[in-house]
């Protein structure tokens, strides 16, 4: 395991997991698969709600065997998709080795390449009646669904029920909703999020599925979470046309809003090569709730040529942030409200190249003693992002951003300093060495004297960067930990230093 010194007094850990023989592209881990409720019924525990996956694992390294949907367990799950073909599931509590290789079926049409561009766990609703606690606080699963992972290769899509992993190798999907879905070109990216019950005409609960894709389309699914459908209609699914003022643009990426309301169907945010991010009620999914568009940014020389492109949304966890890495080296951080977005900050320069991936992980939610909500606002002030320069930064949104009641990153990470103690400084070093102290960081972005936001540190990892996923600081194995995937075969584990 190598060491990465973050600052005087913290040190980022670094290990490799290896198993692909092609680059891997991209990462979902289980615990980013919760799904939070508006309002958490009394007596549900939220001390290790970060369990997503009840799984018996075999003694053998190399191979996985979740059991009936009554066990419970603390399951530490990365799910990973190459271009090798195979999508990798990652048993972290056994093995830095894969647990099961998941290879694309033979049959399907691959005029679109065999590439796994996007991996996803079927989202737990925290708090819903259809999980129970044990003694232990584990979530214990009465939802088959609970064991599915989905895979997209070209404009395929595939769902595959773990539990019938009964070698280290599985060759056909549970279900093939490829033409359920219908996607007209590949699929860039698949989320999924929990329809309330009282959003739908039906009383039975649902998941909705969207898939972006390069015909421009975000093409919404719904999934009863009692099965997958077998249907080969594909008279369910519906369009969001990101590509409304402009056919030629491509869908290139989307989030759901992570907070599920007890009676409002999900907000979708879509982001494109039209530089643009739109907003979504997926109840009303003929035209955007809101619309931004990111001018051509003039600050940074080396990026003239790059238009701001969005390749990568994601949502804070209070859901009244949202970041866009854009191809112009620039970040921008918006604010929700209403159902309208408004641009709270263009971070100008933030990499020396396109940011390639935005990410928020959630720390400082396990490291209070505070009330649910604030657990929630707590982690609004740290985020991620990662670049074509082959650095990752670590940011600190502070008060002007994420408001009062999120927590000071510095409290709970090693090496950070802390926003009360950062001084201004007239000089712009060179980025070269993301290493180097916070102050000087802060300087080279040329932002405001209140200095939000501002670079905690940055880890120099070289290769560009294709995926951003993290895991919570409760986790039993690799806590705090950012997973990176990249052009090479490797997927990348940085554990961070807590307090």
């Amino acid at each position: 395991m190598e060491s990465i010194k973050a600052a005087d007094n913290g040190e980022i850990h670094q290990q490799k997991l290896k198993g692909h023989s092609a680059a891997v592209l991209c990462l979902a881990h289980s615990s980013s698969s919760i799904v939070r409720q508006s309002r958490v019924k009394k007596g549900c525990s939220h001390t290790n709600n970060n369990t997503t996956r009840n799984k018996k694992h075999s003694t053998s390294s190399s191979s996985f065997s979740p059991s009936s949907s009554s066990a419970s367990s603390l399951p530490c799950c990365l799910l990973s998709g190459s271009e090798d073909g195979t999508a990798r599931l990652w048993d972290l509590r056994i093995s830095m080795r894969a647990s099961l290789c998941i290879v694309s079926p033979s049959s399907i049409d691959v005029s679109l390449g065999k590439d796994v561009t996007s991996v996803s766990f079927h989202p737990i609703l925290q708090g819903s009646q259809s999980h129970n606690h044990d003694s232990t606080n584990s979530i214990v699963s009465s939802n088959p669904l609970d064991f599915t992972v989905y895979t997209t290769i070209g404009n395929n899509i595939f769902a595959y029920d773990l539990r019938m992993a009964n070698t280290p190798i599985l060759t056909q999907p549970t279900v093939d909703l490829t033409s359920n879905l219908d996607a007209k070109d590949e699929i860039n990216q698949v989320v999924l999020s929990h329809l309330p019950k009282s959003s739908l005409p039906s009383s039975s609960s649902h998941t909705l599925l969207a898939a972006a894709d390069d015909y421009g389309h975000v093409r919404l699914m719904n999934i009863m979470n009692t099965s997958i459908p077998v249907s080969s209609s594909s008279s369910t699914t519906r369009i969001i046309h990101h590509n409304e003022s402009n056919e030629n643009a491509l869908a290139t990426c989307c989030a759901f809003h992570p907070i599920c309301h007890n009676n409002k169907a999900p907000l979708l945010a879509s982001g494109g090569t039209d530089n643009t991010v739109r907003l979504w009620d997926t109840s009303k999914p003929h035209r955007p709730c809101s619309l931004l568009q990111f001018p051509q940014s003039d600050t940074n020389a080396n990026q003239v040529c790059n238009p701001p492109i969005v390749h990568s949304l994601a949502f804070s966890p209070s859901g009244k942030i949202l970041s866009a890495a854009l191809g112009d080296g620039s970040i921008s951080i918006l604010a929700l409200e209403n159902k309208r977005m408004h641009l709270l900050r263009r971070i100008d320069n933030a990499h020396d190249a396109a940011v390639a991936c935005v990410h928020f992980p959630t720390l400082a939610h396990y490291c209070s003693n505070s009330s649910h909500q604030q657990h929630i606002t707590a982690d609004d002030r740290l985020f991620l992002s990662a670049g074509n320069d082959g650095n990752l930064f670590l940011w600190d949104l502070g008060t002007h951003i994420a408001g009062e009641k999120a927590t000071d990153p510095s409290s709970f990470l090693r090496g950070c300093t802390p926003s009360s103690s950062v001084t201004t400084t007239t000089t712009a070093p060179s980025k070269t060495n993301p290493t180097q102290d916070a102050t000087s960081l802060m300087a080279n972005l040329y932002l405001s004297m209140d200095m939000d936001p501002r670079v905690l540190f940055g880890i120099p990892h070289g290769n560009k960067p294709n995926w951003l996923e993290s895991s919570k600081a409760s986790e039993p194995v690799l806590p705090a930990s950012l997973f990176v995937a990249d052009t090479s075969n490797d997927i990348t584990v940085y554990s961070l230093p807590l307090s």
